[in-house]
């Protein structure tokens, strides 16, 4: 689970913005891989930058006699429509509770220990209280395509929605999202040192996320 969040600007320019994505403007386009590629029918409607942190635990291992490792414990970012953040946040991007029981774990998220919830990664408009839940459906890892060319980097993935949520704004700029992209990455890997059971690294990283949905 996040140490902390990650709390974006609101306000009207970005209700905006929201409401020009979602009528149909054209979002930047990305170059992408044929490996990450939504199933034909999803639309891209959002292209958004990250920065933050890719946070990690050093926990022993199962083992007793092997060394300590680090292990994921999710994503602290903020998305922007602008590679300079000067238009208001986005997205938060954290690891988060999916709404609803979770019947089984699902590739890239954590499950509790009650085993009755489980946490993926998410996004959560600060404007109008919209959501999406994603699981990994695909990735490549980050310095083998144009798409994902920074070697050594976290790897660009496919993100396929578990879950989302309207929030009080309906529609909501994430409440129809299908798929989600991580293209472009830069950082955020583990750090390559050993460490001593307990240490936490927030390793600063970036990223382009690409958000996908099906026409209404």
């Amino acid at each position: 689970m996040p140490l902390k969040r990650c709390v974006g600007a609101s306000g009207s320019t970005g209700i905006g913005i929201a409401v020009l994505l979602l009528a149909g403007a054209a979002p930047a386009q990305v170059p992408t891989s044929n490996a990450l590629a939504p199933p034909p029918g999803n639309h891209l409607f959002l292209s958004a930058q990250a920065r933050g942190t890719q946070d990690y635990v050093c926990l022993p291992a199962a083992d007793r006699s092997a060394p300590a490792a680090w292990r994921l414990l999710g994503p602290q970012a903020v998305l922007s429509a602008s590679t300079a953040g000067a238009l208001p946040d986005l997205a938060e991007h954290v690891l988060a509770a999916v709404p609803g029981a979770a019947p089984l774990p699902s590739p890239g998220c954590i499950e509790a220990a009650s085993g009755s919830r489980q946490y993926c990664p998410s996004w959560r408009s600060p404007t109008d209280g919209s959501a999406v839940w994603g699981e990994k459906s695909a990735g490549i890892a980050a310095g083998s395509d144009p798409a994902c060319p920074d070697k050594g980097s976290i790897p660009c993935l496919l993100l396929k929605a578990v879950a989302t949520s309207s929030g009080p704004r309906r529609p909501g700029l994430f409440s129809r999202t299908t798929f989600i992209q991580r293209l472009r990455t830069s950082g955020g890997s583990a750090p390559d040192a050993a460490c001593t059971a307990g240490q936490v690294a927030l390793v600063p990283y970036q990223a382009t996320y690409l958000f996908y949905a099906r026409r209404p």
